[in-house]
C-alpha cells in the first residue's frame, strides 16, 4: 500500500499517470458521463437507472465502442468471466452502495479486472440528500441513485490497494453550491 497527496489543482491530471493501457474497460455506474480519462477500444457502461441508459443511448450511438448494460453494480459485474476486462473504473459509485455491497462488489472487481481497477469517492461520508420532489444535479428524476449511502476510507480496502488523496477537493454539494467546509477526496488503485 502506497499513499500520496496532491492538491485540487492538479489531482484529476495526476491520477492519469497511473492508468493502465486497456482495450476493454468496464465503467460500472457511470451515469451520464462515461469515464473517458482511461481510453479503451471498448468501453462497457453498467447503468441502472433507465432514464440515464436512455441518455447514455442518444450520445454514444455514434461511437460504436460503447457497450451499455441497463444493471445494478454487482449484478452487472458479476455477468463477466473471471480475467475479462482490462480496467474496471468506479467513478463516483460506491458511497452510493451500503457499505456491505460495496465490499462484494469490490470482490467481484477483484476476480473479473486483469490488469486495475481504479475507484473514486469522498474520503468519508459526504452527505449527499435529495428530497422527493427534486431533480438530480443533471435534471432527471434519478434522485434515489443519487444518494448517498456509505463513506469510504483507505482502510477500508487493503493492503494490495495504493491511494491518491486530495484532502479539500469537494467544495460543492449536489446541486453544485459552495459547501461552507471543503471534504476530501481519493482514488483507490488495485493493480494485478
Amino acid at each position: 500500500m502506497k499513499t500520496y497527496n496532491t492538491n485540487r489543482h492538479t489531482f484529476m491530471d495526476d491520477i492519469k499517470s497511473v492508468y493502465k493501457k486497456v482495450d476493454v474497460l468496464l465503467d460500472v455506474g457511470c451515469g451520464i458521463r462515461p469515464y473517458n480519462d482511461i481510453v479503451a477500444k471498448t468501453h462497457i457502461c453498467i447503468e441502472p437507472y433507465k432514464e440515464y441508459v436512455e441518455h447514455l443511448q442518444k450520445k454514444s450511438n455514434a461511437d460504436a465502442y460503447y457497450v451499455i448494460l441497463n444493471t445494478d453494480a454487482c449484478s452487472g459485474v458479476k455477468l463477466f468471466s473471471d480475467k475479462s476486462v482490462d480496467t474496471i473504473c468506479m467513478i463516483d459509485l460506491i458511497e452510493h452502495l451500503e457499505k456491505e455491497d460495496g465490499f462484494k462488489l469490490l470482490n467481484e472487481a477483484s476476480r473479473v479486472a486483469r490488469k486495475q481497477i481504479v475507484v473514486f469517492t469522498p474520503f468519508g461520508f459526504f452527505p449527499q440528500i435529495y428530497h422527493e420532489g427534486d431533480k438530480d444535479a443533471w435534471g432527471y428524476d434519478g434522485i434515489d441513485f443519487q444518494q448517498h449511502k456509505s463513506g469510504w476510507l483507505p482502510e477500508d480496502f487493503g493492503d494490495d490497494w495504493d491511494f491518491y488523496i486530495c484532502e479539500d477537493f469537494i467544495n460543492k454539494d449536489e446541486c453544485h453550491i459552495k459547501i461552507d467546509k471543503d471534504y476530501g477526496a481519493f482514488f483507490a488503485i488495485k493493480n494485478f
